[in-house]
């Protein structure tokens, strides 16, 4: 048992009728298309999901003109030359229907003309595996002999795969199998206690990781790996972050926030011993029936334009080395806020618990530092005493790993003029769920015409897991530049 260490995926529905509806509004030469965008990516394999739904993939019998769609598919992938990762049972849960669950698999292999194309079959996607909620389906003459009929969804779901999986591996022969989990862990945790080390274990465990923030990735996906007890029996089946901008966001914000999302996976997979992970998804899409409010997590636009995050993927192909996301000390791009205020790659401006502290920022190439730009800070003379100070802010996604005890530096190099009032470096630690669990807050600094390096050290506390870094700048009537930033 092992994960695949060169299976590149990407999760896929197209731009318009996604989800379900891909196949009852079939588009083969659309699709077809879709395929060569993620293979020029550098993706190698496709996951596609396949609805056990009225009208779209029959339970438990699928129409001819159903089936032909999914023959199409696959013969156009093998043009294309893009393995397919095949989710079975989507939009479905009737469990305890083992005899027509496995009717129905048989026919959706059969209309394949062989199996030599598919990566992976996966036999459902996001299985409730702990779910106590109560079973509402029937059960079939399929299900075992003297095994209880379950009242909860979470058992009916265990037993199913547990005779699912042996009989896909019976009739694929030489296809890895597995089952996706997500919504937590406990599903995972659940599913592994239930099959590992018996003839239904997968060929390995998916897990979907949505932490919702860069900066609790990497003590999320330790929590998962130990639950299987070992990294090389995981996989991240999906990942991803919506661009779309929240707060004071600029687009180029949202979107590079999206790509630092992944590349963060990437590289706390690549740390910890898992393979490359597959993005969610390959577009973004509009307005569907599954889907009814669209999505923004695609590498793509709608129109087809590359967001930053397919930029990236560009630079650091799936397979590559890919490098940590850490603070852009350089103060390099340009990606302005909502406000237009103009802002390097991963900085932002804090405007106070409220919201409301007046900052403005600009990236001076004049005044530079180390023959880097810099941020000029301006237009915080009127901020008030009964609230957090603005600040310019940033947060280091990967490196240096947060360990409890252990020393760390913020430094940049500063410099003013006018009435600069009362700058600070500030250290705030938070735990592996996002919560605030304390600050490091530095003296109050006597700056100059000129660039002088300031360094804030601090330990981190119990049970943190990273940090925001802040240079506070309340009462600053004058300018300061920021650069040089380092974090170790």
């Amino acid at each position: 048992m092992s994960a695949p260490t060169n299976k590149y995926t990407v999760n896929y529905f197209p731009v318009d009728n996604g989800g379900y509806e891909m196949w009852s509004s079939y588009d083969g030469a659309q699709y077809e298309k879709d395929m060569q965008t993620a293979k020029n990516l550098g993706f190698n394999t496709m996951r596609i999901f396949l609805a056990a739904f009225p009208g779209i993939f029959d339970f438990t019998t699928p129409t001819a003109a159903e089936l032909a769609n999914l023959t199409d598919f696959y013969d156009r992938a093998v043009t294309v030359g893009i393995k397919l990762h095949l989710t079975f049972f989507d939009f479905w849960g009737d469990y305890g229907c083992i005899a027509g669950s496995k009717t129905w698999v048989s026919a959706m292999l059969g209309a394949l003309p062989n199996t030599t194309n598919i990566a992976v079959i996966e036999i459902q996607n996001e299985t409730r595996f702990s779910l106590t909620t109560t079973y509402t389906g029937t059960f079939d003459a399929g299900w075992p002999a003297g095994t209880t009929e379950y009242g909860q969804l979470g058992q009916v779901a265990i037993e199913w795969a547990k005779e699912i999986i042996p009989y896909i591996r019976s009739i694929a022969t030489g296809i890895p199998i597995t089952s996706s989990t997500s919504y937590g862990t406990a599903d995972l945790a659940a599913f592994f206690a239930a099959v590992n080390g018996t003839s239904a274990a997968p060929s390995w465990y998916e897990w979907h990781c949505y932490t919702g923030s860069s900066a609790t990735v990497y003590p999320t996906i330790q929590e998962t790996i130990s639950i299987v007890g070992n990294p090389a029996v995981l996989y991240i089946g999906e990942t991803g972050l919506s661009s779309t901008a929240t707060g004071t966001q600029g687009v180029l914000q949202a979107q590079q926030a999206q790509s630092d999302y992944i590349q963060t996976v990437r590289w706390t997979c690549a740390e910890l011993g898992i393979p490359d992970p597959a993005p969610w998804a390959l577009f973004d899409m509009n307005n569907s029936a599954q889907f009814p409010g669209g999505q923004t997590y695609g590498l793509y636009e709608t129109s087809g334009a590359a967001k930053v995050a397919a930029t990236t993927y560009e630079t650091i192909p799936p397979g590559a080395t890919v490098p940590a996301v850490t603070i852009n000390g350089t103060m390099q791009g340009d990606q302005p806020d909502i406000n237009g205020n103009e802002l390097p790659t991963r900085w932002c401006l804090y405007k106070g618990q409220e919201g409301l502290q007046p900052i403005s920022s600009t990236i001076d190439t004049v005044n530079t530092y180390s023959g880097n730009p810099t941020i000029h800070l301006t237009g915080s003379g009127a901020t008030s005493s009964s609230d957090n100070p603005p600040a310019l802010a940033v947060c280091p996604l990967t490196a240096p790993i947060i360990s409890e005890g252990a020393s760390h530096k913020f430094s940049c190099a500063l410099k003013a003029s006018g009435t600069y009032g009362s700058p600070c470096l500030e250290i705030c630690w938070y735990d592996s769920s996002g919560n605030y669990i304390s600050s490091t807050n530095g003296s109050v600094l006597t700056l100059s015409g000129t660039f002088i390096r300031y360094t804030l050290s601090g330990t981190a506390p119990a049970a943190a897991a990273y940090a925001q870094l802040y240079l506070n700048v309340r009462n600053n009537s004058g300018g300061i530049w920021v650069g040089g930033a380092t974090w170790a």
